[in-house]
């Protein structure tokens, strides 16, 4: 035994073995019996000293086959090394001592390497003498192998969610067959040349998987008899729950009786629109926000207001582990603190909006065509969480309530469903992500047409009786001058269609917020958003600072920086649910000059930066457009002047606003 005092017991087992859910109870059935326990996993995926592991494991040095097992066992060796003054105390303290992998995993993995049975058993020799001499690692009391058959293995990592710790889905241990059936002949191996230290339990008798508690069982059995007889506390009763699948452990959101503008209108008259309405309760702010990336469908999102003591309602994703699922609600617990002391100092409801997170629990109201519903499920369904995917097929349910004959079945896999994976792995292997401290707010990435002046043949079409090539070639003869004349009077003339052909690709960075009162003022196409991250940082609003509470609103996305990167380190796919409203995100999308043209209308009164900004790119590009549209009507500069005078009247005196703060997250 390692200590006089403690015990060091190691589960070890290929990926897929479901040693996470042995090692998950036998934590808590050795707590519940009354024992201190002490638990270590490896690699430590959360510590700089797995940097090398990570590395290997994304094949960033090359295939994993061609890199020698000796320089690869010093990556996970190293690993250990950092860990082992903790493993000592513990044992020192009397504790139980339990690692999720350890020397052995290295030695299997790469020991796998090997053909020659002689080379392999000097390997291990080597690899011993590494560890446990030369760096005094400390050496486990017992490792027990789970072992189940390769083809067992790679059908439970499918079901797996993405590492972490690597651009791919799985890594490259996890992605080979063959890789795997090595590496269990290895541990095969090890148990036969070191019987007293490697012991096998074979969870799949006959090639069928035993179910969870006959496998935790013959652990149970294993172990019993290295254990200390009297456990230093008293035992407590206790019911373990086994894991379920996410999908049938998200809460089932309260859904209202759907109803369609067919039903409403029985009284009034027929209706053909074919327009569905559907309210769904209780679904987190990150779920519902998806939505609004499909063109053709209306949503609202209403909010539920936070009561005075702080404890608002918020979504927690299944999967987070105990440590894990403490530090999600303590956060947020924090979070509607300092939001309760910020609303009581000042009435900025507006600036405090960006304090909400996305994990906040919301209704959502969605009306739409049943074509452009079938396209909402359908891109819904394309998310990795469980919750969103929950949310479109509730909304397949209640619309078949309403159109049996077009929901009855889920609508049919489309392409970008199949792609969506590939494309991922793609993306995330060999683009470079951006440099977060050279990102516009707004950007413009592509002006249709190039040169403005060749939407003139369109809008001269009407008024002559030759064809539009023709008419292109007599316009390429026009001197400047008179095609600037001619096309001022074609921006000028009512139902012009220049301003709806004149298309602009866009790339912003901003907040959820300010999206959105955006997509309220704009008609955009080709909607995309990426990823929820803290990496674009956030802005402190002017009111914050003028009211002096700018430290209590920058310590909100501090809180929420440090969830996140605690989430992207354990459960990447969780981690949007951490960020504030008030998070910068990135979103590209389409719009024609007409609808800046209305928007510039509709921010008249109030000046809206963010439409400016767009008009000042867009004169840069297309500079008569660009003029036409900041160009106010007689109407619109009449009301504007109104306005001025007005406010005038109400103002005694007018303070410069103070420069707004731009804050980058650490997390």
């Amino acid at each position: 035994m390692t200590s006089d005092k403690g015990i060091f017991i190691v589960l070890e087992g290929v990926d897929g073995s479901g040693k996470s859910t042995q090692f998950k109870l036998l934590a808590e059935r050795l707590k519940a019996v009354g024992y201190d326990i002490e638990i270590f996993k490896f690699p430590q995926y959360n510590q700089d000293s797995s940097h090398f592991i990570k590395k290997y494991l994304n094949g960033e040095y090359g295939k994993a086959e061609s890199i020698s097992p000796y320089t690869a066992s010093l990556f996970y060796a190293l690993d250990r090394y950092e860990a082992a003054p903790k493993i000592k105390a513990a044992l020192q303290q009397g504790k139980i001592v339990l690692a999720d992998r350890y020397v052995g995993s290295n030695m299997a993995h790469q020991g796998s390497k090997f053909t020659n049975s002689g080379e392999q058993r000097g390997f291990f020799i080597w690899e011993d003498g590494l560890e446990f001499q030369m760096l005094g690692i400390p050496r486990p009391d017992l490792n027990i192998f789970l072992r189940v058959s390769a083809e067992i293995s790679q059908e439970l990592i499918s079901k797996k969610a993405k590492r972490s710790y690597t651009d791919e889905t799985h890594d490259q241990h996890e992605a080979s067959l063959g890789h795997l059936k090595q590496s269990i002949a290895t541990y095969d191996t090890l148990c036969k040349l070191f019987p007293k230290d490697f012991k096998e339990i074979d969870c799949a008798p006959g090639g069928k998987l035993l179910s969870v508690p006959e496998i935790n069982d013959k652990v149970w059995k294993m172990i019993k008899p290295i254990l200390p007889e009297t456990p230093p506390h008293k035992g407590r009763e206790v019911v373990f729950k086994l894991d379920e699948p996410e999908e049938a452990k998200v809460p089932k959101p309260e859904i209202v009786e759907p109803t369609t503008t067919q039903q409403r209108s029985k009284e009034s008259g027929p209706n053909t629109d074919g327009k569905l309405e559907i309210t769904i309760k209780k679904v987190s702010l990150l779920a519902a926000n998806r939505v609004q990336n499909i063109a053709g469908v209306k949503s609202e999102i209403i909010f539920e207001q936070w009561p005075a003591d702080g404890n608002y309602n918020f979504y927690t994703p299944v999967g987070l582990d105990k440590k894990l699922l403490e530090k999600y609600r303590q956060t947020f617990t924090e979070l509607a603190g300092l939001h309760k002391r910020l609303k009581a100092a000042q009435k900025g409801e507006a600036a405090l909006r960006n304090l909400t997170p996305l994990a906040a629990l919301t209704t959502l109201k969605i009306a739409g065509s049943e074509e452009n519903i079938i396209k909402l499920i359908s891109a819904l369904r394309r998310s990795p969480l469980a919750e969103i995917k929950w949310l479109a097929e509730q909304i397949r349910i209640s619309a078949n309530q309403l159109s049996p004959d077009k929901f009855k079945d889920a609508p049919g896999k489309d392409i970008l469903a199949q792609l969506a994976d590939p494309l991922s792995k793609i993306a995330s292997k060999n683009l470079t992500a951006d440099n977060p401290n050279d990102m516009e707010t707004i950007t413009l990435q592509n002006t249709w047409p190039r040169n403005e002046f060749a939407l003139l043949a369109d809008a001269l079409f009407p008024y002559s009786n030759s064809s539009r090539t023709d008419i292109e070639e007599e316009l390429e003869n026009w001197p400047y001058t008179k095609k600037k004349d001619t096309f001022i009077a074609a921006l000028e003339t009512d139902n012009n269609p220049i301003l709806e052909e004149a298309r602009y690709r866009w790339d912003a960075i901003i907040d959820n917020n300010s999206f959105k009162s955006l997509i309220s003022k704009l008609n955009m196409e080709e909607l995309q958003s990426q990823p929820g991250t803290t990496k674009y940082g956030f802005e402190v609003p002017a009111i914050i600072e003028e009211t002096g509470l700018d430290e209590l609103y920058i310590e909100c996305f501090e809180k929420s920086a440090k969830l996140f990167a605690a989430l992207i380190n354990e459960q990447p796919g969780m981690s949007e649910y951490s960020l504030l409203q008030g998070h910068k995100n990135r979103w590209q999308f389409t719009t024609t000059a007409l609808s800046l043209k209305k928007a510039q209308a509709l921010s008249t009164a109030s000046k809206d930066r963010l439409i400016d900004l767009m008009i000042e790119k867009i004169t840069e590009r297309h500079a008569l457009i660009g003029d036409f549209i900041s160009k106010p009507t007689d109407k619109e500069e009449k009301h504007t002047s109104t306005m001025a005078v007005q406010k005038t009247k109400k103002t005694a005196r007018v303070s410069l606003p103070r420069r707004r703060r731009s804050k980058r997250s650490k997390g």
